[in-house]
C-alpha cells in the first residue's frame, strides 16, 4: 500500500463513510485517482497547445496593436504559483489574469 497516495485505492464504502448518499454514489460508477500534474505537464498547458492561455492573451493585445512577450522565468513564476498553491491546471488561468489584469486595460490606451 502506497502511504502516499492514499486515494487511489477508495471503493464506494469509503464514499459512504465519509458521508455521501448512496444515491450520489450510484451515480459514480467508476472512481479513480489522477496523480497531481508536474512542473513540466503544467508548462506545457500553459504554453504549447493551440489556444493555450498565453497564446489567448498575445491574441488579446495584438488586437490592440500591442505585443506581448513574456520572458521564460514568467512562465515558469505562473508555474510555480499553480504548484505552491495546489491550483492545478485550471489555476493557471487565474494567475495569468492576476499578472495581466492592469496591463490588459492600461496598455491599450497608452499613446504609442
Amino acid at each position: 500500500i502506497d502511504r502516499n497516495n492514499l486515494l487511489q485505492y477508495i471503493t464506494p464504502m469509503d464514499l459512504k463513510a465519509f458521508g455521501l448518499i448512496p444515491e450520489i454514489i450510484g451515480r459514480l460508477p467508476i472512481l479513480t485517482y489522477l496523480e497531481p500534474l508536474d512542473r513540466d505537464a503544467l508548462l506545457r498547458i500553459l504554453t504549447e497547445p493551440k489556444n493555450s492561455i498565453i497564446k489567448q492573451y498575445e491574441k488579446l493585445f495584438s488586437m490592440d496593436g500591442v505585443t506581448l512577450t513574456l520572458d521564460k522565468d514568467v512562465y515558469e513564476y505562473i508555474v510555480d504559483k499553480a504548484i505552491e498553491f495546489k491550483l492545478g491546471a485550471r489555476g493557471l488561468r487565474s494567475i495569468v489574469e492576476a499578472i495581466m489584469i492592469d496591463a490588459m486595460f492600461s496598455l491599450p490606451s497608452e499613446d504609442k
